[in-house]
């Protein structure tokens, strides 16, 4: 079974593009935070991780109709694809993208300043070595 799920932050304007079948399709790129990864960059985070996600049908109504933006926080999950394609100069390039089966704000630009306060409290604890979990 392919079932791919994250809680990341929007860091592209939503693409609108159709279809043949004039369905609505869009896309955007998250960054998805990487917790459990023991690399840090030279400002002492974590690593991140950049997903490109499409969404079709009514989830890509949805993200249009709520005026995605970039930096607002997203739960996402569906199935992960591969894409491989050559360039014209002859470079092989391999890309993995989320389809969105869900897509759930968790953060919606009026809420920000208090949900942003919220939620980087919940990924400090996240970062935390044993993960914020209580045992």
């Amino acid at each position: 079974m392919n079932v791919y799920g994250f809680v990341g932050r929007v860091t592209q304007e939503l693409q609108q593009f159709g279809r043949g079948d004039g369905a609505t399709s869009a896309s955007f790129n998250a960054m998805v935070p990487n917790f459990r990864v023991s690399k840090k960059d030279e400002n002492g985070y974590n690593s991140h991780l950049f997903m490109k996600v499409i969404a079709f049908g009514r989830n890509a109504e949805m993200l249009i109709s709520k005026r995605l933006e970039i930096g607002d926080w997203l739960a996402v999950s569906g199935r992960l694809e591969t894409d491989n394609y050559t360039k014209k100069s002859g470079e092989k390039v391999f890309a993995v993208k989320c389809v969105a089966e869900t897509v759930d704000f968790i953060m919606q630009p009026g809420d920000k300043r208090e949900r942003w306060e919220e939620q980087s409290e919940k990924v400090r604890r996240l970062d935390e070595p044993d993960g914020g979990m209580v045992f």
